[in-house]
């Protein structure tokens, strides 16, 4: 007779050890610690962990093999139903999405559970927010907050960028700021929570040039233990800390972070940014070799990049390769403006940005400065200088105003632009833009 051979089966971890991984921001180890786990209560952690990494298809389709059961709380349902919600929306499945939606609310008001509220409340708040329904989701993100829980910081940040819709961002830094505090409480660093935090943060640190907020985002980036699932987040940190630096006069700081996010940008776009980053600012300093070097490397990195088919923010990324390039190559530069204009896909509605006045003043400032370079276009680029001053000169975004402002003074030679680069220079006296605007009227 044969010796019967039992197969062994490996032991399941803990869903306290996956959970772990989750707030860590360790994606694939969450899944992995959840295999051969069955029931809603894994199902709902797996999707979150899919939607995580964008993998959307798979977060329904385990979501759909593990409905909840009768032995399943209200709360545990609650969160599955929610979570589906999520998915479905992201798919564009709406109907759906919003029948799951509807079931979740049933079940998270039958729970009474502080936390399924929470979560419910977010949910609905964040829905309201992508739909720029703003005045409700300010009223219902109110109702997330739970300040004995890490979803806290969560409706912190959201009621950030409620307020940055309604263009009040320094509330939004506010906001952001005590979602950090707020974090503070924890012995767990929730990496997936704080990176976006962070990254909010920074853009704002750099925009109104905050240096006191400057220092918070700056050690609690390098203590933070980043992952490659929050790459975006920690790339976006070190653009903006580099443009810290560099308008705070600090320009060997400056090409170190921006050095930084481009060793660990995690697609080619991000990474042509950090290159013009360093082109930009090795132009404004007279480093001559060093930004042929750079708008070449853009170049090279551009052409690999399937522009038309990007649906994130990373479409940006070409008007600033034409505003670096208009000065030395300006027919290369209206071919990206053309490329841009051809992006016609739509942009996802949860990117703050997807309708903001910023990207606006973006676009404006890009387009004025290549039309700038040309005698055909010209005529065209004081309007669209003028809009871009006027949107960043509004929202209290001064250096940004400044080098519009310098630019819009030697189209037109109108003396508001000066008078308006003097009176704010002196908060940033040791940048370039201030050796600049020493040839400003």
């Amino acid at each position: 007779m044969g010796a019967r051979v039992t197969q062994l089966q490996p032991r399941l971890a803990p869903i306290a050890t996956a959970r772990a991984y989750f707030d860590a921001a360790r994606y694939s180890d969450c899944l992995g610690a959840l295999h051969r786990h069955v029931g809603c209560v894994p199902a709902t952690l797996r999707a979150q962990a899919y939607l995580r990494m964008s993998r959307i298809t798979e977060a329904i389709e385990t979501l759909e093999a593990f409905p909840p059961g009768d032995d399943d709380n209200h709360a545990a349902k609650a969160f599955y139903h929610l979570q589906l919600s999520a998915a479905l929306g992201r798919a564009g499945d709406r109907d759906r999405a919003e029948a799951a939606e509807a079931d979740g609310r049933v079940h998270a008001i039958s729970s009474a559970d502080p936390e399924a509220l929470a979560e419910l409340a977010f949910y609905e708040a964040r829905n309201a927010w992508s739909h720029r329904k703003l005045a409700e989701a300010k009223e219902l993100v109110l109702q997330a907050f739970c300040p004995d829980l890490a979803i806290h910081a969560r409706a912190l940040n959201l009621a950030g960028l409620i307020a940055a819709s309604q263009g009040d961002y320094r509330m939004q830094v506010w906001y952001l700021l005590s979602a950090l505090k707020h974090l503070e409480k924890f012995e767990t660093r929730y990496v997936g929570l704080e990176g976006p935090i962070l990254y909010n943060l920074a853009v704002l640190v750099t925009d109104l040039f905050l240096p006191d907020a400057y220092e918070i985002v700056s050690c609690r980036a390098e203590t933070l233990p980043w992952t490659d699932d929050v790459a975006l987040d920690h790339y976006h940190v070190y653009r903006c800390l580099g443009w810290t630096e560099a308008i705070s006069g600090n320009t060997l700081g400056a090409f170190r972070n921006f050095r930084v996010a481009g060793a660990i940008a995690p697609a080619p776009a991000w990474e042509m940014l950090a290159s013009l980053d360093r082109a930009y600012l090795s132009r404004e300093l007279g480093e001559n070799l060093m930004h042929a070097e750079e708008i070449d490397n853009a170049m090279r990195l551009s052409s690999k990049i399937p522009w038309t088919d990007l649906r994130g923010e990373e479409r940006w990324a070409l008007l600033s390769l034409a505003e670096v390039m208009a000065p030395v190559k300006p027919g290369q530069a209206q071919l990206c403006l053309d490329l841009y204009r051809r992006i016609v896909r739509p942009m996802d509605p949860t990117f703050v940005a997807a309708s903001d006045p910023r990207v606006t003043a973006h676009e404006k400032y890009a387009h004025g400065t290549v039309f700038a370079q040309s005698q055909e276009k010209a005529p065209l680029a004081t309007p669209y200088l003028q809009s871009a001053f006027e949107i960043w000169s509004s929202i209290g975004y001064a250096w940004r105003a400044s080098r519009a402002a310098m630019q819009l003074y030697v189209l037109t030679r109108d003396e508001q632009y000066p008078k308006y680069v003097r009176e704010h220079i002196k908060e940033f006296p040791k940048s370039w833009l201030a050796a600049e605007a020493a040839y400003c009227g």
